[in-house]
């Protein structure tokens, strides 16, 4: 028996026939991404020309990361709760390096401390 969709095997024409049209919800994608984008363009815009950027923790958008690094004139304003946050990130850095604990990336050679890493280990080794 052939069915509408082509298929002999009644079974496997079942599932295909009521398999849904967009199992994956493409067409709903393709919906919500039709169309002029001007008005997120113009938003984008008028944030990376803000005279300041203020982090607050929840979210930092494109247009805020493009507006610091193509700019020294942007100012980056921190939040009192976030400002806390770094300045016991600071203290925990402060704290494990007199404790003279490796921490990746400050003492672990990465960056700026590789040469001062290479330096200490050789140290330590020659006595």
């Amino acid at each position: 028996m052939d069915l509408p969709n082509g298929s002999a095997d009644a079974i496997l024409g079942d599932l295909c026939l009521n398999a849904p049209a967009d199992p994956l919800n493409w067409g709903a994608v393709a919906a919500a991404s039709a169309g002029s984008h001007l008005e997120e363009v113009k938003r984008m815009t008028e944030e990376f020309r803000r005279p300041s950027v203020r982090i607050e923790g929840a979210a930092l958008t494109i247009s805020q990361v493009a507006a610091v690094a193509a700019s020294a004139e942007v100012k980056v304003e921190l939040s009192e709760a976030k400002r806390e946050g770094v300045q016991a990130s600071s203290q925990w850095v402060v704290d494990s390096l007199s404790k003279g604990k490796d921490s990746y990336g400050i003492t672990t050679g990465f960056g700026a401390t590789s040469e001062d890493q290479g330096r200490r280990r050789l140290a330590e080794r020659a006595h």
